[in-house]
């Protein structure tokens, strides 16, 4: 284990505050595995100063997910435990772990199966106690294949990349705060059409209750945007876009406005409407913390498709009354920042990767600019290859009250496809009142017109590691934290993990079959 602590100085100018950066890095022992295409999907704290880890591993010339190592580390980052699980997913089997916590001295690992033979889609959980890996398996919900459309089957049980992006419609689970309840969200046939169903677990796993997605009417098509789950009484709050038949003022695209919902063990369900009046809300998200219920995402003016700003609805969270809507245009710096002027060019192809609510109410939002390229082959329907640009970075924090603090774009350009994928992107974090991004670049940053400056593609088994900080003020600075020159390993950022009060990241490191785990502590 190497433990070092850096005190970053960043040098005056236009674009860089002068500003100290601390930062307490820790690595692991440098250990082997046997597969080498691999990812860091989930990692939790043990409860006795370590973690657990999950990391699939893929195979084949289309990678493709062979199974999963569960590590235990010390708080050294030194691996103590460690379980295989291989799945099979080209045989009638396949399966995904689709959650997972630890809670009360147990990992649970919850997965999406398909048993070929009875054709019968379930899920299951698989528990162990945190000290010895001896995991039991147990069904928690079965499904007959009919109930789903083959759509919904390809978009849960079929990935042939580690990097696309999940969806919970996609069968993945989500936790409330303290990991008291569990829910997941589904798309299955009925007799009246496609619906959307949500089922809520306790903390023992056994279902709590379950109840089908409602609107307020006249809609005909709902897209599931999100959920959250209240940790007290495991009530939950989903948020849904409802189109109509009606055209919007988009080139003939359906009208749509957003619908929150609320249900809960009593079966009852509250609903409310939520409109952006003379604006159309393109994505929202939905958070719930500190007791209190936000959306929050990006607008467009009518007529247009890009993007002109942030917006914030805040809503009670027992009647869902819409309390106070915030449309807020992206500030000059911002525009500045991206376009080197303070003329507004197109924004679009931004998703939303996390906010944070701190405890005033104020939300930091961390977006990307990213969007797949796929080439066909000629007189063919095959897809040839797919191409991943994550290119810049967007962040923006809008107070409790609905206004906006201050927002920046980070220019950066990277793109390709297979196993260098996993160093472009970002990890992120936020921790009293700074914002903190990781991001993979080559050594020179470059300079842009106006006094910018733009992360670059890394090259390969180039990789140097960048910490970026934004601070109260909306000010950011940086600093190269690892040189690959002087590493052994280069660490994948696309993914990282990010503890629950964001004060540590860990980053999984691969050089082959040498792995090795990247903790920053701020």
């Amino acid at each position: 284990m190497n433990k070092f602590f850096f005190l970053l100085f960043m040098s005056l100018a236009p674009i860089v505050v002068a500003q100290d950066l601390s930062v307490s890095i820790t690595k692991g022992e440098i250990f082997r595995d046997e597969k080498k295409n691999m990812e860091l999907v989930y990692a939790e704290d043990d409860g006795n100063g370590g973690h657990i880890s999950v990391r699939a591993y893929f195979g084949g010339v289309i990678p493709m997910l062979q199974g999963y190592y569960v590590d235990r580390f010390d708080s050294e980052l030194n691996r103590t435990q460690q379980q295989e699980i291989e799945m099979k997913m080209m045989s009638r089997d396949p399966g995904f772990i689709r959650g997972m916590s630890v809670h009360e001295g147990k990992v649970n690992l919850i997965f999406l199966r398909y048993d070929g033979k009875s054709k019968e889609v379930y899920y299951s959980v698989m528990s162990a106690s945190v000290d010895d890996f001896n995991f039991t398996e147990r069904r928690i919900l079965t499904f007959d294949k009919k109930e789903f459309s083959q759509k919904t089957l390809v978009d849960m049980m079929y990935e042939t990349s580690p990097f696309e992006i999940k969806n919970k419609l996609g069968g993945y689970v989500g936790f409330s705060e303290n990991k008291n309840f569990a829910a997941l969200s589904l798309r299955l046939k009925t007799a009246e059409g496609s619906k959307i169903k949500i089922f809520v677990f306790d903390k023992n796993f056994d279902l709590y209750y379950e109840h089908y997605v409602e609107g307020t009417g006249g809609s005909e098509i709902y897209e599931f945007n999100d959920f959250q789950l209240v940790d007290d009484d495991g009530s939950c709050y989903y948020l849904t876009k409802a189109f109509t038949k009606e055209k919007d003022q988009r080139k003939g695209r359906l009208a749509y406005h957003y619908e929150i919902g609320k249900i809960g063990k009593d079966k009852n369900v509250r609903l409310s409407r939520m409109e952006a009046n003379d604006h159309f809300v393109g994505s929202l998200s939905l958070l719930y913390k500190y007791n209190q219920l936000v959306c929050v995402g990006y607008y467009s003016d009518l007529g247009n498709d890009w993007y002109k700003g942030v917006a914030r609805f805040d809503v009670d969270p027992n009647s869902l009354d819409v309390l106070n809507r915030a449309i807020q245009p992206f500030s000059e710096q911002f525009i500045l920042d991206k376009f080197g002027q303070t003329k507004y060019n197109e924004i679009g192809n931004v998703k939303l990767k996390a906010f944070v609510m701190d405890p005033n109410g104020d939300i930091t939002m961390n977006s990307e600019t990213t969007y797949v390229v796929k080439t066909m082959k000629a007189k063919s329907m095959h897809v040839v290859k797919s191409v991943y640009h994550f290119n810049d970075i967007m962040s923006a924090k809008i107070s409790a009250s609905g206004d906006l603090l201050w927002a920046r774009n980070i220019n950066k350009q990277q793109s390709g496809n297979g196993k260098a994928v996993g160093y472009y992107s970002y990890t992120s974090t936020a921790k009293d009142g700074k914002v903190y991004f990781l991001i993979n670049s080559k050594d020179d940053v470059k300079m842009l017109r106006k006094d910018r400056i733009e992360f670059s593609e890394i090259g390969r088994n180039r990789a140097n590691l960048f910490l970026i900080a934004i601070d109260e003020n909306g000010d950011f600075s940086y600093n190269k934290i690892i040189d690959d020159r002087e590493s052994d390993l280069s660490y994948l950022t696309i993914n990282g993990v990010v503890s629950k009060d964001g004060s540590e990241i860990i980053l999984s490191g691969i050089d082959g079959k040498d792995k090795q785990l990247l903790k920053l502590t701020f």
